[in-house]
């Protein structure tokens, strides 16, 4: 039976260097979902449609 030896990584040289930074402790922040994201700017665009129907800006 064959033994592997586990090859060893170290940290790459960008983040040996310390350019490259990763924070565990992230703030909590809003998350919407992608429907109601779609859905907030259809409505949007129809009610921009609906007042260009009853206002008419060029006249």
């Amino acid at each position: 039976m064959s033994v592997k030896k586990k090859k060893r990584e170290g940290p790459g040289p960008a983040t040996a260097a310390g350019l490259v930074s990763f924070y565990k402790d992230v703030e909590p922040t809003i998350q919407i979902k992608p429907l109601l994201v779609i859905l907030i700017s259809a409505a949007f665009a129809i009610g921009i449609f609906t007042l260009r129907l009853f206002i008419n800006p060029f006249g």
